[in-house]
């Protein structure tokens, strides 16, 4: 095969002596740059804009509307200063407070407060408690006819049961054997023993019993050292004079009574109001015969 020439196979784009020749879709790629957009302000749809107001409005109605339903606040009576079971309330005593209220609790109205001045506590109120209707009442224990007296009792001296406004109870003077009763001349209204009581033998019987006298609890002062405390009692017109005798001594005691006792001992009352007044009738028609027996005479 010497009668051939050698033929030189070149790659394309590469020249006989190797080099890369100067084709131009040869060299290295470069990537298509886009052309560039100028960002303007963007504009926003005024329906979206009403769209979202809408949302935020009705998000709020729905918050207020959850929180009414949860619990309305409301104003209030609370107190404001403390108040000893039978004080009379004032209105610097009381303050007006907003809370939201549990159905279950029974509170004043703000706007009841002169309703509640001039009452009465019945039992001892204690500053930030709200005023609740069977905290105070409006019953006036002091009539026309009757009298406050103070009596100074020792806790021997009074039943061991917290004793509040209203209460009623009797008052017994103890001036011990021998004593006389002091005041023995007033009105005061004796209870005598019934068929019952006469399981102390003929002697007990026939013993004096110590005099009594129908009062009602006004206040109780707060205890002393030794739990003491004076009591105001409020008793007729005519006992007044003889309760405060018996108080001087220190020789008083008081019993509380049942309801069903008192409400004997007031219809008992009435009966023996009636027969001393048939009693003094019969004495002054008695009187009014002597004189015509001396005449005779």
């Amino acid at each position: 095969m010497s009668g051939h020439s050698a033929v030189n196979v070149a790659a394309p784009g590469v020249g006989a002596g190797g080099s890369a020749g100067a084709n131009p879709g040869a060299g290295p790629r470069v990537a298509p740059q886009l052309p560039q957009r100028s960002l303007g302000p963007r504009r926003r749809s005024p329906a979206l804009i009403g769209l979202a107001v809408a949302l935020i409005a009705a998000g709020g109605l729905g918050g207020y509307a959850t929180y009414v339903s949860t619990g309305e606040r409301q104003a209030v009576l609370a107190v404001a200063a403390a108040v000893r079971e039978g004080e009379t309330i004032t209105s610097a005593d009381l303050t007006v407070v907003n809370i939201s209220l549990d159905p279950g609790i029974r509170a004043i109205g703000a706007d009841q407060i002169g309703e509640i001045e001039g009452t009465r506590a019945t039992t001892d109120l204690t500053v930030g408690a709200l005023l609740t209707p069977e905290a105070f009442t409006a019953e006036s224990f002091v009539g026309d006819d009757r009298q406050i007296v103070g009596v100074a009792l020792s806790p021997a001296q009074r039943p061991a049961v917290a004793l509040t406004p209203g209460t009623a109870v009797l008052v017994v003077y103890t001036p011990g054997n021998g004593g006389a009763a002091a005041g023995s001349g007033g009105g005061g209204t004796t209870v005598t023993p019934d068929d019952g009581g006469q399981a102390g033998g003929e002697e007990a019987g026939n013993a004096a019993l110590p005099p009594t006298m129908r009062a009602t609890v006004v206040s109780v002062s707060a205890p002393d050292s030794g739990g003491g405390v004076v009591v105001d009692l409020a008793v007729s017109a005519v006992d007044g004079p003889t309760l405060a005798a018996w108080a001087s001594t220190g020789k008083v005691a008081l019993i509380l009574q049942s309801r069903d006792q008192q409400e004997r001992d007031a219809q008992g009352g009435g009966g023996e109001e009636a027969e001393g007044a048939g009693e003094a009738e019969g004495a002054g028609e008695a009187e009014g015969a002597e004189p015509e027996g001396g005449e005779q005479e």
